[in-house]
């Protein structure tokens, strides 16, 4: 998992400084992440959205019966990492904790 964590931070690092790049990933993210070495599942559909200053996107894990996963166990299986955000006042890249289902 670590790997892919890695992985996939390579390519949120590389779409905040190439626009080209950032573009491509917008427009076909499983082709993007394929192409960097993520495992795209079949039937898997990506959506790739951006902030702005104006708008921010929450993502929210898939709903589950309350007694499926809570508590320890979705504890357990949920993992901290970071989320690269668009450069900030005078070219900063900012981080922030999400959390990641897996």
């Amino acid at each position: 998992m670590t790997a892919h964590k890695d992985t996939l931070m390579d390519v949120l690092q590389r779409a905040t400084t190439d626009p080209a790049y950032r573009a491509s990933l917008k427009a076909d993210p499983a082709g993007v992440l394929t192409a960097a070495g993520v495992d795209v599942p079949e039937g898997i559909r990506y959506t790739v959205v951006e902030n702005t200053p104006d708008q921010v996107h929450i993502v929210l894990p898939p709903l589950t019966e309350e007694d499926e996963l809570g508590g320890e166990a979705l504890e357990a299986r949920a993992t901290k990492t970071t989320l690269l955000c668009p450069p900030g006042p005078g070219g900063m890249v900012t981080i922030m904790p999400v959390c990641i289902i897996a």
